[in-house]
Order: C-alpha cells, then structure tokens, then sequence
C-alpha cells in the first residue's frame, strides 16, 4: 500500500528513470561480486560441453539474443503496469448505461460538488457478470469559512427495485485526496449481466469543512474473470488477452513510456556495434 505509484506522465518517467537506475546498479554489484569472480575461479576447471549445449551457452551471451530479451521484458513490464489497478484477470469498463437522478444531471457534467449535493443518486446497468466493484474519479474539497469536523463519504448499492441495501460502506476523508480510480467495493454479484443498481453516495457530517467533489462520467465498473472459463476456452483466452494488451497501447501514458525507451534499445545496439567496428579495426 505505501509504495510508489506513478499517477501521471511525470512519475511514470521519474518511475521508469529510478527502475532503470536501480536494475543497472544491481547488474553491475551482481557482475563484480558473483559472476566475474566465479567465472575466474572455474576458468581453468571448464570442461567442454558438447555442441549443442556448447552453441547455447554462446547464444545466449550474444546480443542477439540479450536485446530481443530486454525487449520482450520491458513490453510485459508495460503491459503489467498499465492493466487494470485490480487483479490482472479482471476487466474494467465504463457503464454503458448511467443515469444520475438525485440530482438529475447529464453524465458529461465537469464535475459534481456533494457539498450543494449532500446526497447523490445515480443508476448503472452491470455490462458483465461477477460484478465487485465501481470506480470513480473523486476530490476532497475544504471549506476554510466552516470549522474543520472529520467527515465521511457514505457508499450503499442495491438492485433496482429492492428493499434493503445490498451493501454499504464508509470512507474516511482523510485519506482521501485527488482519487482517479476510487474503488468502491462489495460482494461479488455473480449474475450480474443486464441487471440495474441503485447506487448512493452521502456526506455523514453537514457541518464539516470537508466534502467530495466527483467526475460524473467517470464511474466505471469492475467485474471478475472466471479463470477456469478462460482455461477451457482458448479463443476466449486469446481474445481476453488481446483486449488486455490492445486497451494498454490505447493508453496515451503507455504510449510515451514506450517510445522513451527506444532510444535506450538504439544506444545498446549502437554501443554493440561500435564496440565491434573498434575490435576488429585494432
């Protein structure tokens, strides 16, 4: 919970500056104190393997197979990064269908203020099942003019129709800042597919300096992967996993942090080259 995640352009790059950093120092420590001493004692003792195992190990060593390697790593670095902030075999997905009716406002409104807005309504259709989460963009503001009470954001859900909440929970706001993808979870709902819910968010405390300010069309739900599904149905897996992958390079975020690593690969292949040209012109 209290490691670093970057939130924007400017941490992703510091993010990817400080992981490059530590991974060249820990190579360089690993190098010098472990492989380079070892390599030297067991020099002498080498016995020769035969050809296949033999053109391996060669392989191996070359940057014909070192830059295709980091290549691959840094794509799946990405691609991990910039999934869904929950569990990788989850899908997240904005509502289809969103209709705010305490107040009744358009879902493209810039944003909401629960400080005019004590109370909010608003009903979502579930676009898959297994159902367990709703996210959303949301702010704490402060009233300097009132005194400062602590204050708590109160979350209930229900299906359409029904008497009782199907749960609810509280948020303290001291913890909350600038919240892009707040989560707000319950039970998992399996069958959830096509069924509407009621969803209500409330300040407990009137008289506190603190309130939420939220991002209408930013309210997006998460649903759970049946994993087993997944395994009995290659082209469903295939199909999950090319969703996955396509919503990352859509990521503008992605995008640049890809393209801020090319120059990286083009100075190691560069060096290699170079490195090369030096050798054989000695």
């Amino acid at each position: 919970e209290d490691t670093f995640h970057a939130t924007n352009l400017s941490t992703n790059i510091l993010q990817m500056l400080f992981t490059f950093s530590i991974t060249i120092l820990i190579s360089i420590v690993w190098y010098q104190w472990l492989e380079k001493p070892y390599f030297k004692r067991n020099k002498e003792k080498e016995i020769v393997p035969d050809y296949h195992s033999n053109y391996f190990s060669k392989f191996i060593r070359k940057p014909a197979f070192l830059f295709p390697a980091i290549f691959c790593i840094y794509i799946f670095a990405i691609i991990n990064a910039y999934q869904s902030n929950f569990n990788f075999f989850s899908i997240q997905t904005p509502f289809k269908k969103l209709v705010f009716s305490n107040p009744v406002i358009a879902t493209d409104t810039t944003y909401l203020s629960m400080q005019k807005y004590p109370k909010v309504d608003f009903h979502i259709t579930s676009e898959q099942n297994n159902f367990e989460i709703i996210t959303m963009h949301i702010m704490r503001q402060q009233n300097d003019k009132i005194s400062n009470i602590p204050q708590s954001l109160v979350f209930h859900i229900k299906e359409e129709g029904q008497k009782n909440w199907y749960a609810t929970d509280s948020y303290n706001l001291a913890v909350i800042t600038d919240s892009p993808q707040h989560p707000f979870g319950f039970p998992l709902i399996p069958n959830a597919k096509g069924k509407t819910y009621l969803v209500e968010l409330s300040m407990n405390n009137l008289t506190s300096s603190q309130y939420i300010s939220l991002i209408p069309n930013s309210v997006e739900g998460v649903y759970k992967v049946d994993k087993s599904q997944l395994l009995k149905h290659p082209s469903q897996l295939a199909t999950f996993l090319s969703v996955r992958i396509l919503n990352v390079f859509r990521n503008q975020d992605a995008k640049i942090t890809f393209l801020l690593f090319l120059p990286i690969v083009f100075i190691i292949v560069l060096s290699y080259f170079l490195k090369r040209k030096f050798m054989y012109t000695a």
